[in-house]
């Protein structure tokens, strides 16, 4: 009988008052055959209505004799529940298609597909909270930070807290860890790099949080995702789908993931220190992986045998490379100098751009300058100097300056010294990086005519020379260490020419003076 106790209480004050059967059906709004099952069973107990009210819920059933389950007698064969929601998981497959197959197996004693959807959810609504979502295969990954951090001891002595990527393939329950130094843009890259690496393949999409490496803005009416992280998703050919702010049920298996992670994993490491993150990945990855084989309720195969049979062949084929980790900056102005500065160094653009403002694209190898969505500028990224600077940016007049500029230079540095000459000849050998030589040997010059008084520079050009050492800052730590006076006579002796052509350093430092003497005037 499935009526709830209040009305049935209702009906025991109105048969004590003597009401008829049609006149309590109407009050309490329930047929009179209801009531007069009531009547039938106040009879059947033995007691009185007073004594009924006086009794709590359990025990006025039990009087009643209407705590009894009723049990279907169903002779239709049940469907294999766990196999139904285990299938409704792959891609393209429906409920009524499984109802379909269902009715082919058991022919007339079959289920209607009513009844058969109403039981489905019976099952799904038993499940864990987690699981109750139907997740296609292949079709998503979600992916967040976890709040506990792991302490990394470094080698100046400052603790790092490195920051636990946490993934999961929502239909399989996979679950993937990664140490960071950061949230930063480069280490989210870096952990969705690694990710893709280790479930072998990507999915159509990314649900993700709403920090700032990923979602620059997330309203209602507009979505403005980070450019780095959208390259990213574009190269691997997934969509990213933010979950709503202060939403965190759009992303809630991963929320789990991440407590997971931290009782089953970074809890073992509580008494450890680590000092680098490498080590802290390498301890992670065994740990990782019993946690994915180990076998559960919610998981009777382990996450990882559901992953093979469930995720794994839904998943697209990885690209051929991995994707290079690359940060924007953009309406950066292009200055009167025809260059650009990123990371405190200076990239030529053509002078054609002069006050535009241009968007860069850089990488750990490469420096690219893109105006209106053209690439107009290409750069190594240079390590060894504060400058990249191309002769086909220049303008014409500059690129004639820059030639007549080497030719003094040379002519300079035979002036003072044959070795000298020899340094910067080497240095100028390379016509694709002459401009950049220039500045720099035009630095070098201004250097040495500052610090004549402070060494002998003949000396040490010749024992740079001697050693095949051509290197501007290699030649500067000579002379401001003297190594030259440990060269031995021998090695010195076929520098030494006295002949007219050879000023040395008396020209050396008449020229300075006569430097010194113009400024003043």
């Amino acid at each position: 009988m499935k009526l709830c106790m209040r009305k049935i209480r209702q009906i025991l004050n109105c048969i004590s008052k003597k009401m008829s059967n049609r006149k309590i059906a109407r009050t309490v709004t329930v047929s009179p055959t209801t009531v007069g099952k009531i009547k039938r069973l106040v009879e059947d107990s033995s007691f009185d209505i007073s004594q009924l009210n006086e009794l709590d819920d359990i025990e006025l059933k039990e009087r009643l004799g209407i705590n009894k389950e009723f049990i279907p007698q169903n002779k239709k064969p049940q469907p294999d529940w766990v196999y139904v929601y285990t299938e409704l998981q792959k891609r393209d497959i429906t409920l009524e298609l499984l109802w379909q197959e269902y009715c082919e197996a058991h022919k007339e004693e079959s289920l209607s597909y009513s009844r058969f959807c109403a039981l489905f959810k019976e099952y799904t609504n038993s499940l864990a909270i987690s699981k109750r979502m139907i997740h296609k295969a292949g079709e998503s990954i979600q992916v967040d930070f976890g709040g506990r951090t792991v302490e990394i001891y470094q080698d100046n002595k400052e603790v790092l807290k490195a920051q636990i990527f946490v993934a999961v393939l929502p239909a399989s329950g996979y679950i993937f860890a990664y140490a960071v130094p950061s949230q930063q843009i480069r280490h989210w890259l870096e952990c969705h790099v690694e990710m893709f690496k280790f479930y072998r393949g990507v999915p159509n999409q990314i649900i993700t949080d709403n920090l700032k490496s990923a979602v620059i803005k997330n309203t209602k009416n507009d979505l403005v995702l980070n450019a780095s992280y959208k390259e990213l998703c574009e190269y691997y050919d997934c969509i990213i789908m933010p979950a709503r702010p202060k939403k965190p049920q759009d992303k809630g298996l991963v929320e789990s993931c991440v407590k997971v992670v931290q009782n089953k994993i970074l809890a073992k490491f509580r008494n450890r220190k680590f000092f680098s993150i490498r080590e802290l990945n390498e301890a992670i990855r065994p740990e990782l992986k019993e946690l994915n084989d180990s076998i559960t309720d919610s998981y009777p195969n382990s996450r990882y045998a559901d992953y093979i049979e469930i995720d794994y062949p839904a998943l697209r084929p990885l690209p051929e490379r991995d994707f290079e980790i690359c940060n924007w900056r953009y309406d950066v102005t292009v200055n009167k100098f025809y260059v650009i500065k990123i990371d405190d160094c200076e990239y030529s653009v053509p002078y054609t751009y002069i006050g535009q403002k241009v968007d860069v694209r850089h990488t750990d190898n490469l420096v690219e300058v893109y105006f209106e969505r053209k690439c107009i500028a290409i750069h190594t990224k240079n390590k060894a100097s504060n400058y990249s600077i191309k002769q086909e940016h220049m303008p014409p007049e500059h690129r004639m300056l820059g030639e007549l500029d080497s030719d003094g230079l040379l002519r300079w540095a035979k002036g003072v010294d044959e070795s000298v000459a020899i340094v910067f000849e080497e240095n100028l050998s390379n016509r694709s990086g002459r401009a950049n030589a220039i500045r720099r040997l035009q630095a070098f010059k201004r250097w040495l005519i500052e610090n004549s008084d402070n060494f002998d520079i003949t000396s040490g050009f010749e024992y740079a020379v001697c050693l095949n050492i051509y290197s501007i800052e290699r030649i500067k730590s000579i002379l401001k260490r003297r190594t030259y006076q440990r060269m031995d006579t021998h090695k010195a002796s076929k520098f030494v020419n006295n002949h007219s052509n050879i000023r040395g350093s008396e020209y050396f430092k008449s020229s300075f003076e006569n430097a010194q003497e113009s400024s003043h005037a």
